[in-house]
């Protein structure tokens, strides 16, 4: 497995090419607002959801970072994965404080915000991650090629 640090936690960024795409989540849960108010939908669930998202974006933030700064990926890759399961527990946590402190219905519109935005974040970062230049592609390709070649005429 090659690859450095910061390939541990990529993440959709403008700096990686998506400009404003990179934020789509962020952008919905802006233009939800006004929908969720005159649909009538609880703001509690709504509010509650957004805050989760936001902490749990903020908390990808930083282990990215710190990912990219680290000198080793196994440390990397550890403090990227604890985020990610940091990230769960507050949306998580998110939902259930919502159905607590008001009823189902706010409960439910946190999980529909929530889903909404983790689908156009998820869709993002598969869009836009970093990819391999074709060269070392290509190269890898051949070397296939030839370990294979090196395997059936060993036999």
């Amino acid at each position: 497995m090659t690859g450095t640090a910061a390939d541990v936690g990529a993440r959709p960024h403008p700096r990686s090419g998506g400009g404003a795409f990179a934020y789509l989540d962020l952008a919905l849960l802006v233009l939800a607002l006004p929908l969720v108010v005159l649909g009538g939908a609880p703001l509690l669930g709504f509010g509650l959801a957004a805050v989760g998202w936001l902490a749990a974006r903020a908390l990808g933030v930083v282990a990215d970072r710190f990912a990219a700064r680290s000198e080793d990926p196994l440390r990397a890759m550890l403090v990227v994965i604890a985020a990610l399961f940091g990230r769960l527990w507050l949306v998580v946590l998110a939902v259930i404080v919502a159905a607590r402190l008001g009823d189902d219905q706010d409960g439910l519109t946190a999980v529909i915000v929530i889903g909404v935005a983790f689908t156009a974040y998820f869709v993002m970062a598969i869009l836009l991650r970093p990819r391999p230049p074709r060269r070392a592609a290509a190269a890898r390709e051949e070397s296939n090629v030839i370990d294979t070649t090196a395997e059936s005429g060993a036999r």
